[in-house]
Parts: structure tokens; C-alpha cells; sequence
């Protein structure tokens, strides 16, 4: 049974891929505020967080609304914390900080985890690539997360990069237009 609903999992994540790369990818807009998506979905996670010794350090501009599909987003920050819960929990710390800066909003979540070698931050969003085959397996992890963030971002106007941070760990940076123009 779990086999069967991981095997849905990968084709309902590969058909959504498909869809953004056709560019029919359909997001149902409405005006809200990020940082409470945010918080939000940080609380969805928070026994995990503690139960990993991820201490989650904020910095949210609170007043920032966006023109955005709220589940799609809330699926961009599930996947970007998921990631760090698997792989980089060993940091122990979670920095997370949304601004804004003219029309464009910027969230950024980082780690202090091990990062990824240089060479290999351009795959990160390729499908099914992972920096590390035998601990993904063991996660459970797909290979497809970052790629769906991606690609949901992409949709939205915006891009997701990700990048290492000085003195250690990994940075992904969410920067969507706040609004977006039909």
C-alpha cells in the first residue's frame, strides 16, 4: 500500500512537471499574506523540526501580500523545508527571511548543513538527481522536490536558486513578482 501510494505521489509530481513545462500549469491566484503561508507551513513541520534539533531563526516582513496561488507556494515552502529536514538538519539551525525589494519578494531559507559541492549546484533541480544517491534512498526522497519548487516558481513569473552560503550550508532563493501581470 505505501509502495502504491509513493508510485501515485511520482506520477502526480512528474504530471505536474509536465504541465509546467507546457506552460499549462493552472494556479488559482488570490491575494495573501507570505509570511503567514510561511509560519504556517513552518508549524506543519515544527515536532520534526525540534525532534531534528533545528532551531528556526525568522526574519519575516510580515506586511508582504502577494498575487500568488497559495497552495502552489505553500508546496514551494514544504519541499524547501522538507529538504533541509532531510539533508541538512545536522546544521542544526533553519534561517528563514522574506523582504521585499521594489515588486519583487524574495524568501530565503538556509542552512548550516553540509552544503552541495560547487560543481554540482547546477543539477540540484534536475529530476530525480541528488547530491547524495544512498542517503536520499534512505530518506525516502524522490529526487523530484526542488524541481517541482522550480517549476512552480517558474509559473509564477519568478525563479528559485540555490546557492551555498558563506561558512557553511545551503541557501534557496524563492523571488517571485508580487504581482503578477495577466
Amino acid at each position: 500500500h505505501r509502495q502504491l501510494e509513493q508510485i501515485n505521489r511520482i506520477v502526480g509530481d512528474l504530471h505536474l512537471l509536465s504541465m509546467a513545462r507546457a506552460g499549462a500549469l493552472s494556479l488559482e491566484e488570490e491575494r495573501f499574506a507570505l509570511a503567514d503561508l510561511v509560519l504556517e507551513r513552518i508549524q506543519w513541520v515544527e515536532l520534526e523540526l525540534q525532534a531534528a534539533g533545528v532551531a528556526c531563526q525568522l526574519d519575516l516582513d510580515a506586511g508582504i501580500e502577494v498575487q500568488a496561488d497559495r497552495l502552489r507556494m505553500g508546496q514551494v515552502v514544504t519541499i524547501v523545508v522538507d529538504n533541509l529536514l532531510r539533508y541538512a538538519s545536522s546544521g542544526g539551525v533553519m534561517d528563514v527571511s522574506l523582504r521585499q525589494e521594489g515588486t519583487r519578494v524574495t524568501l530565503i531559507v538556509g542552512d548550516r548543513g553540509p552544503g552541495v559541492d560547487e560543481a554540482d549546484l547546477p543539477r540540484v533541480q534536475d529530476r530525480f538527481w541528488r547530491a547524495d544517491r544512498s542517503r536520499a534512498r534512505h530518506s525516502g526522497g524522490s529526487g523530484l522536490g526542488l524541481s517541482i519548487a522550480g517549476a512552480i516558481c517558474a509559473a509564477h513569473g519568478g525563479v528559485l536558486t540555490v546557492r551555498n552560503r558563506m561558512g557553511g550550508g545551503l541557501e534557496v532563493v524563492v523571488s517571485i513578482n508580487r504581482d503578477r501581470a495577466h
